[in-house]
């Protein structure tokens, strides 16, 4: 054998390697995308299981936020049988605004600014919160990883190969994520403070 075929193996054996670490990146890039989006949907999943307490909790304390329970309720069943997932992140957002909007309300009862379990309950639908957008931003970034590994030589000719398609990125406008993440909410005394 010549020397030229000894550089020609080498090369050979480097590109199969180059390809491989592609594979395995995409792939494991592809399972961490399938994992943050199943985890996002398991916080949202309690959120509405959180919200079906909130939900009784106030129909039965209070009559003055009736409108808002059942526009709650709609929004919630809506964000359930949304069928895409830009439906379902459409939907999510819309269910963010309306639970702020509806928390707001309910705290300017004395029954319920006063009930351990409502305050209690408010506390588990922060966390939720916090969750759901700490998740949604995961989603995003291992989306965005993903994407771009997909577009790089030569994770494009093997996603092309391997039918690895482009991943949207349904996520909320960041903006309103903030404005939800950083509402002021009142607490037992009746100040507002930063949640």
């Amino acid at each position: 054998m010549s020397i030229e075929s000894y550089i020609l193996i080498l090369g050979l054996v480097g590109l199969a390697c180059i390809m491989w670490l592609h594979f395995l990146r995409l792939s494991e890039l592809d399972a961490l995308c399938d994992w943050s989006n199943a985890t996002l949907d398991a916080h949202n999943a309690h959120r509405h299981a959180l919200l079906l307490d909130l939900l009784k909790a106030l129909r039965a304390f209070t009559l003055e936020t009736r409108d808002t329970v059942e526009t709650v309720s709609i929004t919630r069943a809506a964000a359930i049988r949304a069928a895409t997932p830009q439906a379902r992140t459409q939907a999510e957002t819309k269910l963010d605004l309306d639970v702020r909007k509806l928390l707001l309300l309910a705290e300017t009862s004395e029954v319920l600014r006063h009930s351990a379990v409502f305050a209690e309950l408010r506390s588990q639908i922060d966390q939720n919160q916090m969750d759901i957008l700490a998740a949604r931003s995961q989603c995003a970034a291992y989306v965005n990883s993903y994407n771009r590994a997909r577009k790089q030589f030569p994770g494009d000719h093997l996603a092309e190969r391997l039918r690895y398609a482009q991943r949207a990125i349904h996520s909320i406008n960041q903006e309103i994520g903030q404005e939800i993440a950083a509402e002021p909410h009142p607490q037992a005394g009746g100040e507002a403070v930063q949640s």
